[in-house]
């Protein structure tokens, strides 16, 4: 519907007005979220600029034995375990689920005489077939010790997405000494 007068310019000057009578610091978790920042006309108005990466424990999130792993969670100790951790990867449109399922497919075909097992962690669906692989999706874990269990379990942890502002996850496979493979 047609509005009888559009506020937009009055709207972003006010936002100016106010921001740049306050004394406000901006701080990110990443460098691509500051950078998404600096393009708004808000931007000249804060008094500093701090990118802090999050942290990771590492009383939770350290390496250790692959095969304990796997048997706590009842996976095979014979396969190559692929992890992806995503809310809702099916239509998460930030975690790129067809570039995945097309790696994924990509490495079945690769290695045809291994068994491979994609763990979706964070995701709820049936046990399918992507190529030879076989995807299992979990739904989320609340639990930082058993989360830590899968990426000392998996033999690769998959990170496609198309954005992200600062993965976690990627820092915490890393400190579980499971080596990533993740877009830039």
């Amino acid at each position: 519907p047609s509005i009888p007068a559009d506020n937009t310019t009055f709207n972003w000057k006010r936002k100016v007005d106010i921001v740049s009578a306050s004394r406000l610091h901006l701080v990110t978790p990443s460098k691509w979220l500051m950078d998404k920042f600096s393009n708004s006309v808000l931007w000249p108005h804060f008094l500093s600029t701090k990118v802090i990466p999050n942290g990771v424990d590492s009383t939770v999130y350290f390496p250790g034995s692959q095969n304990e792993a796997r048997s706590q969670l009842g996976l095979p100790q014979d396969a190559i375990i692929l992890l992806t951790v995503a809310n809702v990867i099916m239509i998460n449109h930030f975690k790129d689920f067809d570039g995945t399922l097309r790696v994924v497919h990509w490495l079945s075909q690769r290695y045809l005489e291994k068994k491979i097992i994609w763990v979706c962690l964070g995701s709820k669906g049936p046990t399918s077939e992507v190529g030879s692989a076989t995807a299992l999706f979990i739904p989320h874990v609340d639990d930082d010790h058993k989360l830590a269990a899968f990426y000392r379990a998996a033999d690769i942890f998959l990170h496609l997405s198309r954005a992200d502002t600062f993965p976690n996850v990627v820092l915490e496979a890393l400190n579980c000494g499971c080596p990533v493979a993740s877009t830039a």
